[in-house]
């Protein structure tokens, strides 16, 4: 039995919640603005609710989608601020220069 419908019986007034999937095309159109966020700001690493809040979802659901990017080696987390010290429950992130570099030597217009 699924947990709204239990908590449903338990809790009569209870509001059902019911999450939407998200169908792959969308997951990577929404990966494709996370990337596209960090490109064009460079320079500066975010947190993970900074970027949520830019493609508007979740935390949870960014988190995710971030650890996913990072495994296929387009972003790197960084678990250190500017003194050294690591971060205990937040994480950065950014785009790898080595990517950046291909990304631009892709994208050169040739002569």
């Amino acid at each position: 039995m699924p947990i709204t419908l239990l908590v449903k019986l338990i809790i009569p007034d209870y509001p059902l919640i019911y999450m939407v999937r998200l169908s792959n095309q969308l997951i990577n159109l929404i990966k494709d603005d996370i990337i596209t966020y960090l490109y064009n700001n460079q320079l500066k690493s975010y947190f993970t609710n900074q970027i949520a809040k830019e493609v508007r979802r979740d935390n949870e659901f960014t988190l995710k989608l971030l650890i996913e990017l990072k495994q296929q080696g387009l972003i790197e987390q960084i678990n250190k601020n500017k003194l050294g010290k690591n971060y205990l429950a937040r994480v950065k992130w950014r785009i790898p220069p080595d990517v950046i570099k291909a990304y631009e030597q892709r994208n050169k217009p040739s002569n």
